[in-house]
């Protein structure tokens, strides 16, 4: 069946959107805190720790997609996770999924509500609250803002 022009451009986006997604969720989070792990582990640690997450990374992606085109080649995540072990599959790979994006969102939110409070803490002096607990009364705040954010299918 050939594709009209619409459908293969819609099919170019997608995959467009997903590249800045997986990018977005690997990589922006790891620059966010990429220099405090350094200064906590050391230059060289954090380099050879680097590294070795890299490399271990790019192997499993590997095995991943080599897994994908010997299944056929147009199956998602879980679909492969049941392919390849079952429902104990799919459920294992929807579960490492949620589990995945919950953790963004709660550095997301932990980042920007310690960011709002030192902010506004040092521009306003707002020195009569606890640094440590302030961060607390922002997240709930951002998690409002966020939330419904995050249910938008297409953005």
């Amino acid at each position: 069946m050939k594709l009209d022009a619409a459908e293969e451009e819609v099919g170019k986006l997608s995959k467009i959107a997903t590249g800045f997604t997986l990018f977005k969720g690997f990589v922006a989070s790891g620059i966010l805190y990429l220099p405090t792990n350094f200064v906590l582990g050391g230059s060289l640690f954090s380099a050879g720790a680097l590294i070795g997450a890299l490399v271990l990374t790019l192997f499993c992606i590997k095995l991943l997609l080599e897994v994908r085109v010997a299944l056929g080649g147009q199956m998602s995540f879980p679909e492969l996770g049941y392919a390849c072990y079952g429902k104990a599959g799919r459920a294992c790979v929807d579960i490492s999924l949620f589990a995945s994006q919950f953790g963004f969102v709660c550095a997301y939110i932990y980042f920007i509500a310690s960011q709002t409070s030192d902010v506004l803490q040092s521009a306003f002096g707002w020195d009569n609250w606890n640094p440590d607990s302030a961060k607390w009364y922002y997240a709930p705040i951002c998690f409002a803002i966020l939330f419904p954010l995050v249910l938008i299918r297409k953005i």
